[in-house]
């Protein structure tokens, strides 16, 4: 039944993709997209499980811990997910199995390493004092089980992608984790509470990791480690990988900066309901990783023919496409705000407003497209990397002065602020360096098409 209804929604995009095994193609997307559905699916239980059992306060140092482990994690994985991908995927194409056992072992260690100094820099914190006010105290050091287990998880889902085993790669970042994680807290919590919380999703990420090293044993051909050392340097992964460093750091604070700067600014109680409206709010623009799926490849085939035309005829078709999808949903979350709200607890109808605004920013970041892969597809990451910076810095300043002034209302404004001002940025990069614009409300009669 999913595949027929992939078909559906994808088959004016079939004569775009390659020529050579459409439906097999399209059976994969569908595959892959009912994984991320299901996986959405769970982790939105899973928020409602927390924000019920815990309530808002709970669910406020919930977030703020994971925020922590996230963004460590993402350090400790020092840009080398897509590099990994790739170079795996390369080398396994040629059937050249010992490099891809090289690489995979140079990236599991060296990620082991720098998340061992992630994880002094967690317990530093805890022991020097509460610098930025966050008042976890010692259930900070969840973060640390936590950033090894995520790191490891998600550089083994990328590896797997890079040998072809997209189902598999895609379930271990989410959908197992997430579901597991599901299943456990409602037991959990009742006897630790908060803190079940957090061993709930350590065994949820511990059992995907696991899963996907089976996965990734099976699919590969044992080889003797004395054959494959040696085959591949670390100094080239790190040559791939260090331009992204930053760009993948400031990425995932932009993403946490609302929690962040609720977490300093504002009380845990706060913070959770501002948490739970951000997460429904992102509901707006879910089909925009599912076109996305399908549409990168395809922009860098153009980009690489230079038929920017094509590109442009595409990327504001899918633009429409979100559009269309995205604004019912906008009208109908927003008409049953407090019903949505209420869902989580009588503690989080304080959120309906701030839900509203923060599905406003999603909404335009839905109909502005994918600006920022359109620009990466196309070789332009550059102009990627100094949006995200000139992003981050707008949203520290906007969310510190309007959560000062205006509380949650503040916090959920200066972040709907942030997405528009990175897609009008991204949008505004994409005329400069391409000649059109996504946007499908904004005219042809602008395009300088080369």
């Amino acid at each position: 039944l999913h595949y027929k209804q992939a078909n559906f929604y994808f088959r004016g995009l079939t004569p775009l993709l390659p020529p050579i095994h459409n439906s097999i193609m399209l059976k994969i997307i569908s595959n892959v997209a009912l994984i991320k559905i299901v996986g959405a699916a769970a982790f939105f239980c899973f928020q409602v499980v927390l924000a019920k059992m815990l309530g808002a306060e709970g669910m406020g140092i919930f977030l703020l811990v994971m925020m922590v482990a996230t963004i460590i994690s993402t350090m400790a994985r020092l840009g080398m997910e897509n590099p990994l991908l790739r170079f795996v995927a390369t080398a396994s194409s040629e059937a050249r199995w010992i490099e891809v056992h090289e690489v995979y072992r140079i990236s599991i260690r060296a990620a082991l390493l720098s998340s061992i100094v992630g994880a002094a820099f967690i317990i530093l914190y805890v022991i020097l004092g509460d610098i930025f006010k966050l008042g976890l105290g010692l259930r900070l050091l969840w973060a640390v089980p936590l950033l090894f287990i995520m790191t490891l998880c998600i550089l083994q889902a990328q590896a797997l992608q890079g040998i072809g085993s997209s189902y598999w790669g895609s379930a271990i970042q989410q959908a197992i984790p997430m579901g597991i994680g599901l299943l456990l807290a409602p037991f959990l919590i009742t006897i630790w509470d908060v803190n079940g919380a957090f061993l709930a999703v350590c065994f949820g990420w511990l059992i995907s990791f696991i899963i996907g090293m089976y996965c990734w044993k099976d699919r590969i051909p044992a080889i003797s480690s004395e054959l494959y050392k040696g085959k591949f340097a670390f100094k080239t992964l790190w040559q791939a990988s260090s331009p992204l460093i930053l760009a993948t750091i400031i990425t995932q604070l932009n993403q946490w900066m609302i929690i962040g700067m609720a977490g300093i600014l504002l009380s845990h109680e706060m913070v959770g309901k501002l948490g739970v409206a951000q997460r429904c709010a992102m509901v707006v623009n879910l089909i925009l990783g599912s076109v996305n799926i399908v549409t990168n490849p395809k922009y860098a085939i153009f980009y690489h023919k230079r038929e920017i035309g094509a590109m442009a005829h595409l990327a504001r078709k899918m633009a429409l496409l979100m559009m269309l999808v995205s604004f019912p949903i906008f009208l109908l979350a927003s008409y049953y705000r407090e019903s949505i709200m209420l869902f989580f607890g009588v503690n989080f109808s304080e959120a309906s407003i701030p839900f509203v605004i923060l599905m406003v920013g999603q909404l335009i970041n839905a109909s502005c497209g994918s600006v920022g892969f359109i620009l990466m597809m196309s070789g332009f990451e550059l102009a990627v990397r100094n949006t995200i910076v000139w992003t981050f810095i707008v949203s520290s300043i906007m969310h510190y002065m309007l959560i000062s002034s205006f509380g949650m209302i503040g916090a959920a404004i200066a972040s709907s602020f942030a997405v528009v001002f990175w897609n009008v940025l991204m949008s505004w990069h994409v005329w400069r360096k391409l000649g059109f614009v996504p946007f499908p409300l904004i005219p042809r009669l602008v395009y300088n098409l080369p």
